[in-house]
């Protein structure tokens, strides 16, 4: 038996998964991940991501059964409202958005992973994915560049920063918005900035219920456990989001010593918290906010709260946050080509952020990972097949070469099918090209339009009903689900 050797660099949400994929399959494939972090803890950005119903479903095809349980019991409960606020944090709007029960929520019944969606600590959810991948996953392993070799089954050989170099059948670029594989194979694919500079920052849960206590901002009650949305003028917004989690009590004894080392790693995520995000076009901050860390980042968030005449309750928010977690990031995404590339018969393909880097706006890149790890591993399963790798005689030589492209390219067809409307209309929610980045006057009618509209309709239980669904329908178109 020759098992087809798939070489994954990156190891984050879509790389990992797609691993496991493999692995799962039991399909004559060697894969292995390699991850340029030195630490399983290092190298993160942000604090939580929404796993849609549609990624948590791809998800659960992708991972054993038992370690999808743990995603499930690591992830914090998810939300149940959607809240926006405006900026002086004055209720607009707040609408239930949980269309399970409650007692089911918190017995992770078995529809839950297709019928609600999943706040997951970026750290958890990346704890999860390195465990049970053993051998297979390689840390502190710096990636520079790939060789490709014509002979005749047309391999390709990975080349790592420590002088190592790992022969391999398909090689998959899953290495980030700055990937070094997608600067190789698609040298003219570029990732761009979009204007927009977000901040971020973690405080105690306890801040969302504490009313007015311990100098805490008066929050509506739907925002303890809530999606909420920070409605401002001139193009600046914000969000908060809530992370209360499980403990390990529902989780039966067996279960909880065979996973005795991972929800060991996970238990210092998984002390409920809360964060605060705040955007804007890149004119309204201080030239030096690309250096600035911890108290810096607070600084400025409150000098742009100040700026634009936000609600002192903001500040106080601020101020309570923990230093050490804040952090600033520029916003940037892909630029979709009308055209498509010429499929790799050397089986070098691109997966997650590096093909299709999205702006945060629709919170739908982590789940567009996820899909084309599920796309993937099944091409690639159908194609061990075909070149009959499980016997000592796979296919060789051009018919080789010829399957190899196939699949890449019919991956690469679908992928574009669906990631691309996806970027465009991520991007349509942060871009500083926007009228209400440079028009005050524009964006004040904008903003009192926005106001009045939903006010209007966090009256009426069933415009409020109409509009959920219409959230959830366009949830799911942007995804392309199936």
């Amino acid at each position: 038996m020759q098992p087809l050797r798939v070489l994954i660099i990156g190891g984050g949400v879509g790389g990992a998964s797609l691993a496991h994929g493999l692995q799962r399959s039991g399909a004559p494939v060697d894969v292995k991940v390699f991850e340029r972090e030195e630490h399983p803890h290092s190298g993160l950005h942000g604090y939580r991501v929404g796993i849609s119903p549609q990624g948590a479903h791809a998800l659960q095809q992708l991972l054993p059964e038992d370690l999808f349980k743990m995603f499930l019991h690591t992830s914090a409960l998810p939300p149940k409202h959607f809240v926006m606020l405006d900026q002086h944090l004055d209720r607009l709007l707040a609408m239930n958005i949980s269309s399970v029960p409650e007692d089911s929520v918190k017995k992770h019944d078995a529809q839950l992973p297709v019928d609600q969606e999943h706040s997951v600590s970026r750290m958890n959810l990346r704890q999860v994915l390195f465990t049970g991948l053993g051998d297979s996953l390689l840390l502190n392993k710096q990636f520079v560049r790939y060789e490709l070799h014509d002979g005749g089954n047309c391999t390709v050989t990975a080349h790592f920063a420590d002088g190592t170099s790992y022969d391999g059948d398909i090689l998959i670029g899953a290495d980030g918005s700055r990937s070094s594989v997608r600067k190789q194979l698609l040298p003219d694919e570029k990732v761009f900035e979009t204007g927009i500079i977000a901040l971020a920052a973690k405080f105690p849960l306890s801040v969302l219920s504490d009313k007015g206590k311990s100098n805490a901002p008066d929050l509506p009650e739907e925002c303890q456990r809530a999606v909420t949305i920070l409605v401002g003028k001139n193009g600046v917004g914000g969000s908060l989001h809530s992370m209360a989690f499980r403990d390990a009590s529902q989780l039966d004894a067996a279960e909880r010593d065979n996973f005795k080392d991972l929800l060991d790693r996970c238990e210092p995520s998984m002390q409920s918290w809360a964060h605060w995000a705040l955007w804007g076009s890149e004119d309204k901050f201080q030239a030096d906010i690309d250096q600035r860390k911890g108290k810096g980042v607070m600084d400025a968030a409150k000098d742009l709260i100040k700026q634009q005449g936000w609600s002192e309750g903001m500040l106080r928010l601020i101020e309570l946050s923990d230093p050490s977690s804040a952090f600033s990031i520029r916003i940037k995404t892909s630029e979709p080509r009308k055209a498509g590339w010429e499929p790799s018969d050397h089986g070098v393909a691109l997966l997650g952020d590096a093909v299709h880097t999205m702006a945060p706006g629709k919170g739908i890149g982590a789940n567009t990972a996820l899909k084309d790890a599920l796309q993937l591993c099944n091409k690639l399963v159908a194609l061990s097949s075909e070149l009959k790798c499980d016997i000592d005689t796979p296919v060789v030589g051009p018919e080789r070469r010829k399957l190899v492209k196939a699949a890449i390219g019919a991956y690469e067809e679908e992928m574009r099918g669906y990631a691309y409307p996806a970027v465009i209309a991520s991007r349509s929610r942060m871009d500083a090209r926007g009228w209400e980045h440079h028009y005050p006057l524009y964006s004040a009618i904008l903003y009192w339009c926005m106001c009045t509209l939903l006010r209007l309709v966090d009256r009426s239980s069933g415009f409020k009903e109409l509009m959920r669904r219409q959230m959830i329908k366009g949830r799911a178109r942007e995804e392309a689900s199936e």
